[in-house]
C-alpha cells in the first residue's frame, strides 16, 4: 500500500513526465492496434476477392490456355471427398455497347447458383442453350439500357446478337473484374467461342472442408500436370500481390512508429528513475530493501502501462479506421470491394491489450536497471555520510 501511495505521489509531483511516459505507451499500443486492424481488414478483402469467382468452392481446377476436356468433369465428380463440381468457361470478349474488353462467364444455369451468389434485381438468369445474357447493374450505369435489349458480342463467328434478360445486384460474383462481366449459358458460350467440349474451370465443393490438401493432392494426381488444382486464394495471385504491397507499406510505417514510441518510452522511464535518485537513495538509507525499491518502480510502470495501453486501444482504432478509409477507396475503385469498418473483434482487442505485457516488462526492466544502479550509488553515499 505504501508503494502505491509513493508511486501516485511521484505522478502528482511530476505530472508532465508522467503524461509524456503515458503518451509514449499510448502511441506504441496504438501503432499495434492500427497495424493489426488494417492488416486484418486487408486480409478480409483478400478473402472477399477470392470468393467472387470461387464462391463456396474450396478448390478449383484451372485449365491451361485453350481449355481442358469436359471429360475431366466426370473424373472430378468421382474423386473421394468431392460433394459438388460445377464447370464454367471464361473468356475476354468485346461487347459493342461497352469499351475495352469484358469478362464472359459461361455458366450452367441452376447449378452454378449452388456455388456462386447471383442476386437478380430485374428480369431472370439466362436459360440453357439460349443466346441470353445477364449483367451487373454497375455495368449499365449511365446507359439507357433495359431488360429485353439486344447486345452485340464479338464471337468466333463475328458479331452476334444476345438478349439481355437479367440485371444483377453488384454483389457476389457480379463484382468480378470490377463488374465488367457478362453471364451466358455454358453451352451457348462454348458454341459462340468454339469451345465445344472445353472448360476453363471446375469449381469444387468438398464434403469436408478440412480435407482440402488431401483432396487437392488426389485431384492433381488423377487429372495430371496439364491442369492446376488450386484454392480460390491461389487463383488470385496478382490481386494478392497488390494487397500484399499495401500490407508491406502498413508494416513499414507501423514498425517505424512503434520503434519511435518505444525509444521515447525508454528514455522517459530512464529520466523518470533518474529524477527519483535522491528519493530512492533516501528510502534505501531508511532501510528499504532492493526488492521494495524494485516493487515501487514496477508499480509506477504498471500504472503508466495500463492507462497508456487502454488509451492506445481507442487511439489505434481511430487511426486504423482513418487509414482504412484511404485504403478502402483504392480497393473500391480497383476491385469493387468495400470495407466499411476495421475487422477487429473483442478477442482481438484483448490480445492486443495483453500485448502491453511485454511493454510493461520492458518498462520494468529499464526502470529496474536504472533504479538499482542509482539506488546502490545513493545508498553508498548515505553510508559514507
Amino acid at each position: 500500500m505504501l508503494s502505491i501511495k509513493l508511486a501516485l505521489a511521484y505522478f502528482r509531483r511530476r505530472k508532465l513526465r508522467a503524461i509524456l511516459t503515458t503518451l509514449s505507451v499510448t502511441v506504441a499500443i496504438a501503432a499495434v492496434v492500427a497495424l493489426q486492424g488494417l492488416n486484418g481488414s486487408i486480409d478480409y478483402a483478400s478473402g472477399e476477392l477470392a470468393g467472387l469467382l470461387g464462391g463456396e468452392a474450396q478448390l478449383e481446377v484451372k485449365a491451361p490456355q485453350g481449355g481442358m476436356s469436359d471429360s475431366l468433369l466426370a473424373t472430378v465428380k468421382k474423386t473421394v471427398g468431392v460433394q459438388l463440381a460445377v464447370p464454367f468457361v471464361q473468356k475476354e470478349v468485346q461487347v459493342k455497347e461497352l469499351p475495352g474488353f469484358t469478362t464472359m462467364m459461361g455458366i450452367v444455369p441452376g447449378e452454378d447458383g449452388k456455388i456462386r451468389t447471383y442476386k437478380i434485381i430485374q428480369g431472370r438468369m439466362p436459360a440453357k442453350d439460349q443466346r441470353e445474357i445477364a449483367v451487373p447493374k454497375e455495368l449499365l450505369r449511365g446507359k439507357p439500357v433495359q431488360v429485353g435489349d439486344i447486345w452485340k458480342i464479338q464471337t468466333m463467328q463475328g458479331m452476334q446478337d444476345f438478349s439481355l434478360v437479367g440485371i444483377l445486384d453488384d454483389s457476389g460474383v457480379a463484382q468480378a473484374n470490377s463488374c465488367a462481366v457478362v453471364f451466358m449459358p455454358l453451352t451457348t458460350a462454348q458454341k459462340a467461342f468454339e469451345l465445344e467440349g472445353k472448360l476453363s474451370y471446375i469449381s469444387i465443393v468438398l464434403q469436408n472442408p478440412d480435407n482440402v490438401l488431401a483432396v487437392q493432392k488426389a485431384l492433381q494426381e488423377s487429372l495430371g500436370n496439364r491442369v492446376e488444382v488450386l484454392t480460390p486464394l491461389e487463383r488470385n495471385r496478382n490481386t494478392d500481390k497488390i494487397l500484399g504491397f499495401f500490407k508491406s507499406l502498413d508494416n513499414v510505417y507501423g514498425f517505424i512508429g512503434l520503434f519511435l514510441a518505444l525509444y521515447v518510452m525508454y528514455n522517459s522511464v530512464r529520466v523518470s528513475v533518474s529524477e527519483q535518485r535522491s528519493q530512492l537513495g533516501i528510502l534505501r538509507a531508511l532501510g528499504w530493501q532492493q526488492w521494495e525499491i524494485r516493487k515501487l518502480i514496477i508499480i509506477q510502470a504498471i500504472i503508466i502501462g495500463v492507462i497508456g495501453s487502454s488509451l492506445g486501444l481507442f487511439l489505434g482504432t481511430y487511426i486504423a479506421q482513418g487509414l482504412l478509409s484511404i485504403v478502402s477507396d483504392t480497393l473500391r475503385e480497383i476491385f469493387k470491394i468495400s470495407i466499411p469498418r476495421i475487422r477487429l473483434t473483442s478477442i482481438d482487442y484483448a490480445i492486443v491489450w495483453l500485448a502491453c505485457c511485454p511493454v510493461l516488462s520492458y518498462l520494468g526492466l529499464a526502470a529496474r536497471l536504472e533504479g538499482c544502479r542509482y539506488c546502490s550509488h545513493r545508498s553508498h553515499e548515505q553510508s559514507v555520510l
